[in-house]
């Protein structure tokens, strides 16, 4: 695969990590229905976007921060819908 194409997938896939983590902090916290029905429909597009990608992006040239993608991605979700 190209390595510029790598590089391109590698960003993709970090960024589609946070949006699946973002929601997941949203779900963990949030109680107002429309809220929630917004991120589980959300939720599931962002996961369908990553396995698309997980499907094409060797493991081996996925992000070394996914760890970090994904504890800044639930605190950003979890965070605003915990103060409202």
């Amino acid at each position: 695969m190209n390595r510029n194409l790598v590089r391109f997938l590698r960003s993709d896939h970090a960024g589609e990590v946070g949006a699946v983590y973002i929601y997941r902090g949203i779900l963990k916290i949030a109680k107002d229905p429309e809220l929630v029905s917004f991120s589980k429909r959300h939720l599931a597009t962002e996961e369908s976007h990553l396995q698309k990608i997980e499907g094409v992006l060797p493991k081996k040239d996925r992000s070394k921060l996914v760890w970090l993608w994904k504890v800044a991605g639930f605190l950003l979700g979890f965070l605003p819908a915990l103060f409202g």
